[in-house]
């Protein structure tokens, strides 16, 4: 028996339409997606810090709001004690 002839292994060269109209799409369409993502992730940080900010802000009102209610709180005390020393004399 004689061996099988092996024939060496070539490309095509021809290209057919729909398999570059299908490469093309999904090459702009991948593109697209890039260019999505990077335009939401820049708006998420922008939004990142604009919390920031509104929670810094916040926290400063509400320190604000503590420090006057212990200030009113110390009064109140003040004038209970000296209603109570009135009351025991």
């Amino acid at each position: 028996m004689s061996a099988p002839v092996q024939t060496p292994w070539r490309l095509d060269r021809s290209v057919n339409v729909g398999d570059l109209l299908v490469f093309l799409t999904l090459l702009a369409s991948g593109i697209g997606y890039v260019i999505h993502q990077d335009a939401r992730s820049t708006k998420t940080e922008v939004e990142v810090v604009s919390l920031k900010e509104t929670d810094t802000r916040h926290d400063q009102a509400i320190k604000d709001i503590q420090t006057g209610v212990d200030r009113r709180m110390e009064r109140i005390e003040a004038k209970l004690d000296r209603l109570i020393e009135r009351g025991r004399q």
